[in-house]
């Protein structure tokens, strides 16, 4: 069957390739497994929209994460009900920054209060990054 061990004190990890192997003990320690490889990847941090916005459509912007061949972006209301998930396939993207504008205007009302997170795809996607705040 399938075991698990979730370290009490969390891994300080850098991004990068890593590699794991594993063995029991049950009297004698078996041999070691063979090396699994994983990378280890932050998510992406939001940057725009934040604040108080005035466009119904607004372009969202967040931190590259190199190596990235797409992102999600899900927006909800700060209420915690979703608005909408976006998959981004071909953000506009700089140095250290991507952006995507939904081609779909998004009619956000004005004074509403809006969430919205991102996180990146490398084969499978990462975890979400922390949660940024905005109202029109």
């Amino acid at each position: 069957t399938t075991c698990s061990f979730t370290p009490g004190t969390p891994l300080a990890l850098a991004n990068g390739a890593y590699k794991w192997k594993v063995r029991s003990f049950n009297q004698i320690w078996s041999n070691y497994s063979y090396l699994k490889n994983f990378t280890k990847y932050d998510p992406p941090a939001p940057i725009t929209p934040t604040g108080t916005i005035s466009v119904l459509n607004p372009k969202f912007t967040w931190v590259k994460i190199p190596g990235a061949t797409k992102y999600m972006i899900e927006l909800k209301w700060a209420t915690g009900e979703e608005v909408r998930v976006m998959t981004v396939t071909a953000p506009e993207c700089l140095a250290t920054t991507c952006s995507f504008k939904p081609e779909v205007t998004l009619y956000l009302k004005a004074h509403d209060k809006f969430v919205w997170r991102v996180r990146a795809f490398h084969g499978y996607y990462g975890p979400y990054s922390a949660p940024m705040l905005f109202s029109r």
